[in-house]
């Protein structure tokens, strides 16, 4: 049994759990269906709320890894 847990998820990651959508790039689409299979749960939601947003972190993405500096935003996954 899964515990649920929240993760602070980059744009493009918080993307593909609210739409399914994946970037253009082959390594991006990789590295967050990869992520995606390293997290075992099956149900995902992104927090909708104005205060969920960190408008700029250097923090790594929970979800693929990304280093890159962004926008992150929390997700739950159960």
């Amino acid at each position: 049994m899964n515990t649920p847990c929240n993760l602070l998820v980059c744009t493009d990651c918080a993307m593909f759990i609210a739409n399914g959508e994946l970037p253009e790039s082959d390594k991006d689409c990789q590295r967050i269906l990869a992520g995606a299979e390293s997290i075992p749960h099956n149900v995902w939601s992104l927090e909708t709320k104005e205060d969920s947003v960190t408008t700029f972190s250097r923090r790594p993405c929970a979800h693929c890894g990304t280093t890159l500096a962004g926008e992150r935003r929390w997700a739950s996954a159960a």
